[in-house]
């Protein structure tokens, strides 16, 4: 197992027992069996880490593209809400901790941000799945739009980040 792997899994580790306001990344290289300054040579920062951990150590969507014209429309949007859930009940026990510290969500935001990362990302994935089932043979995504299943009780059309920006539908 190469040190990045042994990081990421120490992390998935720390930051669901502690979250990620309170685990450091000492901790982290600790749990790792490996120095501070070795971790940092792989992440940036514990954001960084945090991210990592998201995405490849947590379940995984099916890509939208993949689901296109396969099965029915209906039939994808319950996989996927469903990778969802999964996706939701590993990493929020990471992220919650942060939600009591407005101070700390907010650059957390700010640094997801950057990052082309944030909580918009899920809903827009579904988004994107709804967009592309738009040929003749599929209802239209206005149709689903009205019923639509809000990923974790917002939608990418009512999401509004920190800034109050819409995000940018891909």
């Amino acid at each position: 197992m190469s040190t990045r792997d042994r990081i990421l899994d120490a992390a998935a580790t720390v930051l669901r027992e502690r979250g990620i306001a309170r685990a450091t990344t000492k901790e982290i290289a600790r749990a790792a069996g490996c120095s501070e300054a070795l971790l940092y040579k792989h992440f940036a920062d514990k954001q960084e880490l945090f991210l990592g951990v998201l995405s490849e150590r947590a379940p995984r969507l099916d890509a939208p593209a993949e689901l296109v014209g396969h099965g029915t429309v209906e039939e994808n949007v319950t996989t996927l809400v469903g990778q969802l859930l999964a996706f939701y009940v590993r990493s929020f026990p990471m992220a919650a901790s942060i939600l009591g510290a407005p101070e700390l969500l907010a650059a957390h935001r700010e640094g997801l941000g950057r990052r082309g990362a944030g909580p918009q990302g899920p809903a827009l994935q579904v988004q994107a799945y709804l967009d592309a089932e738009t040929p003749a043979r599929r209802p239209r995504p206005e149709s689903y739009r009205r019923r639509r299943i809000g990923v974790c009780g917002m939608s990418s059309s009512r999401y509004s980040g920190p800034s109050g920006a819409k995000p940018n539908r891909p």
